[in-house]
């Protein structure tokens, strides 16, 4: 186990611990994923037609804003699988000392699958079940909320209010961190485009962060900036009147994540590159 660092892309084969007093959020393309504290969640897989987790203790809400054609969103818990089948907002509590799972739909359907059945979970619902035969089950009315999901409700609002939603799609991972870091202005010849307002005169992009080896894609930038996630990994850098911008590329279109939108150049050893005729890196 070690510390999450800021900007670093999740895969498949990460698992995530919050500890006590602990909140986290992830973000997959448009949905959001949340976990309270003392919760396990592991990433079984993700790609863009199946985003599979397992919650093997703790609480999680899933927020989905759409589902493409094709795409599904599932849950394990030790007891029983989860698929949603609509957007919605969706909260799964499981408590391992008694074999319980609870699901609780504020928005949208689902379905669980046990070993000998399935039970369907429509918005209103929120049951809890005994077991992986989905036959032990409780039904009860929408539980009050609390904190936790007082906590999801003030995210949820805050990326539906971003002001860069107005120049981009809600697929684009971290696109409300850039509310608070630059500003957007329409340029002539490249369209809306994002400047970052609390950098130096001489600040240039892929300079503040680090290199990592991540599989399936190879080198992967994270950017040690609080926003640098989405303009690392999406859109385009240009610099403009001596100054760089980030263009996020048309928001009628489902963005295509990037490990880094640079190249590097040098010797063979890197995964992209160019011959220059010498065996040492020389850049990117």
């Amino acid at each position: 186990w070690y510390s999450v660092q800021r900007n670093r892309p999740l895969v498949r084969g990460d698992r995530l611990w919050t500890d006590q007093a602990s909140l986290a959020e992830l973000q997959v393309g448009s949905a959001a994923i949340r976990l309270d504290q003392e919760t396990s969640l592991e990433i079984l897989e993700l790609n863009d037609r199946l985003v599979q987790l397992d919650l093997s203790q703790g609480s999680l809400n899933l927020r989905v804003r759409r589902l493409y054609p094709g795409q599904e969103f599932e849950v394990a818990t030790p007891s029983l699988a989860f698929v949603i089948d609509r957007p919605g907002s969706y909260r799964i509590d499981v408590d391992p000392r008694y074999g319980r799972t609870t699901i609780v739909a504020w928005q949208g359907a689902g379905v669980a699958y046990g070993d000998s059945g399935q039970f369907p979970v429509r918005a209103g619902d929120a049951v809890s079940f005994y077991g992986d035969d989905l036959r032990d089950y409780d039904l009860f009315g929408l539980p009050r909320m609390d904190q936790f999901d007082r906590y999801c409700l003030d995210r949820d609002r805050r990326l539906e209010r971003s002001m860069s939603l107005r120049y981009m799609g809600d697929d684009v991972v971290g696109y409300s961190d850039l509310d608070d870091y630059g500003y957007w202005r329409s340029t002539p010849g490249y369209g809306n485009v994002w400047y970052p307002s609390q950098v130096g005169s001489n600040w240039a992009p892929y300079r503040d962060g680090q290199w990592i080896w991540q599989e399936p894609w190879g080198w992967t930038w994270v950017d040690a900036a609080p926003w640098g996630f989405a303009p690392s990994h999406y859109g385009r850098w240009a610099n403009i009147s001596n100054r760089w911008g980030w263009i996020p590329g048309p928001r009628n279109y489902r963005p295509v994540y990037a490990p880094a939108l640079v190249v590097f150049i040098g010797s063979s050893g890197w995964s992209l590159s160019f011959s220059l005729g010498g065996d040492f890196s020389v850049g990117w």
